[in-house]
């Protein structure tokens, strides 16, 4: 990161030549791209114009639907998520203090990061991941079994496609909440930052692996039904 200006004490503005910046309490122009593409953006015209809770908001949520250290919720992107955020003060509150004050997260805010994931796949008056699974999977596939079973088809069923179970997404959360955390206090220069271990994150010798779920039953209960293999056979019979 260079930042232009900061050795003088009558400076009342500086440019940041990044891909990444951090909260400074100055104005911040924000000098990125390269060539015919470059341009200078007034980040605190921008954090002025969206408001303070969204800004609030931003570096946690940013986190949560995907980065560097994040995975994202698949074919979901930024914008709907964004939209259904910026329009609900609850979800503003929850990204704003999640990975505020420490990398711990709190079974209300799980809560309420559970409901944000069942409006973003749609179903605002669901409360539940694991339920929302079985309610997608059982619309998009729910007719596909016979023939995803039949050796004579091609058709599968893209479990990636649903949101997380709980399981995982809890682990989620803890490493949205942890690189949030760093985020937020990235300009204290003497913070302090904590071990990743049991923050969705395996500490091993040192290297970091993700920690994806404890071990638990991840596959939904009604297609674990159907694959058994008694039900498979009958499946495949009823097709000949």
């Amino acid at each position: 990161m260079y930042i232009a200006g900061c050795a003088k004490p009558h400076v009342t503005s500086i440019v940041v030549q990044s891909p990444d910046s951090s909260s400074i309490n100055l104005k911040i122009l924000f000098d990125t791209s390269t060539g015919n593409k470059r341009q200078v953006l007034d980040v605190t015209s921008i954090a002025s114009f969206i408001g303070r809770d969204t800004y609030n908001a931003l570096p946690s949520f940013h986190a949560f639907t995907g980065c560097d250290t994040t995975s994202a919720l698949v074919r979901k992107g930024k914008k709907i998520p964004f939209s259904k955020m910026r329009k609900n003060e609850g979800y503003l509150r929850v990204f704003a203090d999640l990975g505020k004050s420490g990398v711990e997260v709190s079974e209300t805010i799980l809560h309420s990061l559970e409901l944000f994931i069942c409006d973003v796949y749609g179903f605002p008056k669901l409360c539940d991941v694991n339920r929302l699974r079985s309610v997608i999977f059982q619309s998009r596939f729910g007719a596909k079994l016979p023939r995803v079973m039949s050796t004579e088809s091609a058709t599968g069923v893209d479990l990636s496609l649903l949101p997380p179970c709980r399981a995982a997404m809890v682990k989620h959360c803890l490493r949205a909440s942890y690189q949030a955390f760093i985020w937020k206090h990235a300009h204290i220069a003497d913070s302090k930052v904590p071990s990743p271990a049991g923050c969705g994150w395996i500490v091993d010798e040192d290297h970091l692996q993700v920690d994806w779920i404890d071990n638990c039953d991840i596959m939904l209960r009604q297609l674990a039904d159907v694959l058994e293999p008694s039900s498979v056979s009958r499946a495949i019979e009823a097709r000949r």
